[in-house]
């Protein structure tokens, strides 16, 4: 695998231990593709660092004191990422399970796409509905303002079944080129925990980066299991 270029995943975690472990597990399982994975432990209580430690010692992990938000969490892990000298970059949520060839296709998805600086998969729903889409990217719709999810609880089928560009990609999951991340820069810590993903989408296409949904590319999402016990600011500007 060395001949291959180095792909670093940053996994970001806040509790919720048996998430994170399904999550490294099924991320562990990638196929063809020359892997590394930080874990990114955004101040858990529940001694999530020192399960991974035991339970996946070949993985790298970062650790806050103190919960730091997306923003800052994801950051951390990216940063660590381009010191490694990766030449992709990919992020994703601890309640997320994906396909072994998930990150495979995405990375051919960026060779055949040269203006492409961003990538994401087919999102699913995890619980009660796996054929049913969380998510196929987001667009903004203007009046009244919302940031709509595309295909958001739709079946999965033709419409969603072709490469396509977005205007912008969830946290979720996206990978993206090292050298066009440099170019735009990390996600802004002034949006702290919620819509840095759109304010970093646009960056990529102003500076030219294209961003694509990738239909082969498959992942499972159990939404939002760190915070789906409070009330989410997002639900008045997301169309889900």
């Amino acid at each position: 695998m060395s001949n291959l270029p180095l792909i670093y995943a940053v996994v970001l975690a806040w509790n919720q231990w048996a998430e994170t472990r399904a999550c490294l597990e099924s991320l562990s399982k990638s196929e063809r593709v020359n892997l590394r994975i930080v874990l990114v432990d955004n101040g858990s209580t529940d001694g999530t660092t020192e399960q991974v430690a035991q339970n996946f010692p070949a993985i790298e992990v970062l650790r806050t004191e103190a919960n730091v938000g997306i923003a800052r969490g994801y950051n951390m892990g990216m940063e660590y990422a381009l010191r490694q000298n990766a030449d992709f970059v990919m992020i994703l949520n601890n309640d997320t399970e994906m396909a072994p060839n998930m990150t495979f296709e995405l990375m051919a998805a960026l060779g055949s796409h040269p203006a492409a600086g961003m990538v994401m998969p087919k999102i699913y729903h995890f619980f009660g509905k796996p054929n049913r889409l969380w998510c196929a990217g987001i667009e903004w719709r203007p009046f009244p303002p919302r940031a709509k999810y595309i295909g958001g609880d739709a079946p999965d089928g033709p419409p969603f079944d072709q490469v396509f560009p977005i205007e912008y990609a969830p946290s979720c999951c996206m990978l993206m080129k090292s050298g066009a991340l440099k170019t735009v820069g990390l996600f802004d810590p002034s949006y702290y925990f919620y819509f840095s993903d759109l304010e970093l989408s646009a960056r990529f296409w102003q500076a030219g980066f294209e961003i694509l949904f990738v239909p082969t590319a498959r992942m499972w999402h159990k939404v939002s299991m760190s915070t789906q016990k409070s009330v989410k600011p997002q639900k008045w500007w997301f169309d889900m």
